[in-house]
């Protein structure tokens, strides 16, 4: 039953990216998926309006290049930009320790300033600090303030360095995996948070 739900959702998504384009507004199409009418042009207007916002949303971001790495940030962020770099070099040096010199790629670092932006990426996560999507080779960092969380002299100066450290080794983890062509699923999920701690 869970499939044939899970490929209703699939046929209604290629249904509405197909016709997207070309809806004409005047006709309202229904689409029967799970003994429920659907209105296509409500889930296509909740797609544009989705867009819009992601589009608002990440308009407020400025970028900086740093060797291999894109960093995308905000004004409340760009206070930490020098000390990210100096993590960064860190990360590179210890992962290059662990995992011998190679080239991990091209890293896009975004430090996410709404919580709910952050939340929303990865729901199973709600209590992460940073978040890595090996697909787009981006790490997510939610940081509520860069003065709390990266630059006073406090215990929580230390949150920033601990999660780019860490979710840097991820990204390098499964660059080096997918180098050596082992099969990330035979290695243990454990062993590869314990690696990146």
């Amino acid at each position: 039953m869970k499939a044939i739900k899970v490929a209703g959702v699939i046929l209604a998504s290629m249904a509405i990216l197909f016709i997207k384009d070309s809806i004409d507004r005047g006709n309202l199409l229904l689409f029967k998926s799970s003994n429920k009418n659907v209105s296509v042009y409500k889930l296509v207007d909740n797609l544009i309006e989705k867009d819009k916002k992601i589009k608002e949303y990440d308009n407020l971001f400025k970028t900086a290049e740093y060797k291999d790495n894109t960093i995308y940030y905000t004004d409340k962020s760009e206070p930490v930009l020098k000390l990210v770099y100096a993590y960064l070099d860190k990360a590179k040096l210890d992962n290059s320790k662990l995992f011998g010199e190679f080239s991990a790629g091209k890293l896009a670092i975004k430090f996410d300033y709404g919580e709910d932006v952050f939340k929303k990426r990865n729901p199973s996560f709600n209590d992460s600090a940073g978040l890595y999507f090996k697909r787009d080779k981006t790490v997510y960092i939610f940081m509520k303030d860069c003065y709390a969380n990266a630059l006073s002299l406090g215990l929580n100066s230390l949150y920033l360095r601990h999660v780019l450290l860490h979710e840097y080794t991820h990204h390098v983890f499964y660059e080096f995996l997918n180098l050596n062509r082992i099969d990330e699923n035979k290695i243990p999920v454990r062993f590869m948070e314990g690696v990146s701690e």
